[in-house]
């Protein structure tokens, strides 16, 4: 059974209750396990996440953005929140949701991560920090962790690729691969010259 809670905003979380949000930022997060028992969620900033909650409940693990490194499934799904988006100031901003899933025989420590931005114009964003929002989950061989965060843009198109530095018992590091996935405003109009 999944627990619900409610908690603090973590130090680290860039979504402001009603302000613009940066790459990293977190709007929820859940670990799941075969036999872990301890599923959690916790929701953050951005309160209109009806469209997050009701897109949740897919299986994030059907997208067609995956990798695999080491045993270690990530799986991304990026969805364009309207709500949050002005496109006649030139803010443009997505959710994503990410699955972890360890299908090795290892546990796993997520450490850090890396977010490498371009936006259409060619613009690019790296980031880097501790865990994800606000979490450095272990994740034991079975387990998957979800979380959802975002990611705003000055133009309608772009895309993002990283990785996470992981730790397996005995200190021995390795950087999963988080696939290369499409931002596109569902609106956007494309030309091909």
């Amino acid at each position: 059974m999944t627990e619900t809670a409610r908690a603090r905003k973590p130090q680290g979380c860039h979504f402001p209750v009603n302000g613009p949000c940066r790459p990293g930022g977190n709007l929820s997060s859940r670990a799941t396990g075969q036999d872990s028992g301890r599923g959690t969620s916790a929701r953050f900033g951005c309160r209109r996440e009806g469209r997050v909650r009701a897109w949740r409940e897919k299986d994030v693990t059907q997208t067609p953005y995956q990798a695999v490194t080491r045993g270690i499934r990530i799986s991304v799904e990026p969805f364009y929140l309207r709500e949050k988006s002005d496109p006649e100031r030139g803010y443009h901003f997505w959710a994503y949701t990410v699955a972890i899933e360890n299908l090795g025989t290892e546990t796993v420590y997520l450490r850090s991560r890396y977010w490498r931005i371009i936006d259409a114009t060619g613009h690019v964003e790296e980031v880097r920090g501790a865990g994800v929002v606000g979490e450095q989950p272990v994740i034991a061989p079975g387990e998957r962790f979800d979380y959802t965060s975002g990611c705003p843009l000055r133009t309608s198109s772009g895309m993002m690729t990283g990785s996470y530095h992981l730790e397996v018992a005995g200190g021995e590091a390795f950087d999963a691969v988080v696939p290369a996935f499409s931002l596109d405003a569902p609106d956007d109009v494309r030309s091909v010259n």
